[in-house]
């Protein structure tokens, strides 16, 4: 397969991958309810974005979770590297044999009971 081809297809691999991880913290937060929003930051009505990315080495291992851009909010970017420790599905085959990154947002929002 011709050199540019490969990396289309890696990008969209790790793109669906990407979307995979984020994916399963939506559905993590959707079953946990307000378990999954720190307590601290409901308490004070804390929202905003956490912006991840996890670092893979060849082999698929996990190689660093990190808040790449900060929420504004230690607690709300430490819960989102806990989530995605938590959810982390395992890497497509496709991807396994080469160091690779994803990034992807976790948004933080409070929603009002009625």
């Amino acid at each position: 397969m011709p050199k540019s081809a490969r990396g289309d297809s890696d990008s969209d691999a790790i793109s669906r991958f990407a979307l995979e991880i984020q994916s399963r913290v939506g559905r993590l937060v959707k079953d946990r309810g307000d378990a999954a929003y720190p307590r601290l930051a409901r308490d004070r009505r804390w929202e905003g974005t956490s912006h991840v990315r996890v670092e893979f080495m060849p082999g698929g291992k996990v190689k660093s979770i990190a808040i790449n851009t900060s929420s504004g909010y230690q607690v709300l970017d430490q819960r989102a590297v806990e989530m995605v420790k938590e959810v982390m599905p395992k890497v497509p085959e496709e991807l396994r044999d080469r160091e690779f990154s994803v990034r992807f947002p976790i948004v933080f929002k409070l929603v009002e009971k009625r």
